[in-house]
């Protein structure tokens, strides 16, 4: 028992990390999930961790990453991401339960939710994206009106949407329950696009 407090403790309570996030990950509960390349370009890591009875989600930046955007860059969506949080209590938003700070930038310490990724794969009829288009109407109306009432709510506060799709999306089957991930690129209103064409892996693949 004093073990399983002195993990929990450690992910919940510490606010600063002289060594890797991967290390203390690894020292302060049991790694069960991790989320990176090549199946996202990010930059960033994340891990699933287990402490006690207890799951976390974890997510930092890998400062050696190549890709489109820079660490600096990275590091600035992470903490604009604490910030949204810090002004949203939204039951969509998994709950932010510590920041953590590191050599390497921030390390976000979320409540785990459970649930399938609604990103699409339509050469794939057993896909949560294409289950979840079965889904009978009314139960896919109640999670759309749960997500206007959260971009309501976030635009009250200013917010606007930016790389928001599909991929954001957790949607948990059993219990019918919707969450919102990686709203790091919301930005405070008014805000100009001074990209263009969002990013994505087919369009950095071919050069666009």
């Amino acid at each position: 028992m004093g073990e399983h407090v002195r993990m929990t403790s450690s992910l919940l309570s510490v606010r600063e990390i002289s060594g890797t996030a991967k290390e203390f990950i690894a020292s302060a509960g049991e790694p069960f999930a991790f989320f990176g390349p090549p199946d996202q370009d990010s930059g960033n890591l994340s891990y699933g961790v287990r402490v006690a009875e207890r799951r976390l989600f974890v997510k930092t930046t890998d400062p050696q990453a190549s890709v489109l955007l820079s660490f600096q860059d990275r590091v600035a969506l992470l903490r604009n991401a604490i910030e949204l949080s810090a002004r949203c209590d939204h039951a969509l938003l998994p709950r932010l339960l510590n920041v953590i700070e590191s050599e390497t930038g921030p390390l976000l310490v979320y409540e785990w939710v459970d649930g399938e990724l609604l990103r699409a794969a339509r050469d794939d009829a057993e896909s949560a994206h294409e289950r979840f288009r079965r889904l009978p109407p009314g139960q896919i109306l109640r999670a759309l009106d749960e997500l206007y009432s959260l971009h309501a709510a976030l635009a009250e506060l200013g917010y606007v949407a930016a790389d928001f799709y599909d991929g954001c999306l957790i949607y948990d089957f059993a219990a019918q329950t919707l969450h919102v991930m990686d709203l790091d690129h919301y930005q405070p209103a008014p805000c100009l696009n001074q990209m263009g064409r969002m990013f994505n892996r087919a369009w950095l693949a071919a050069g666009a």
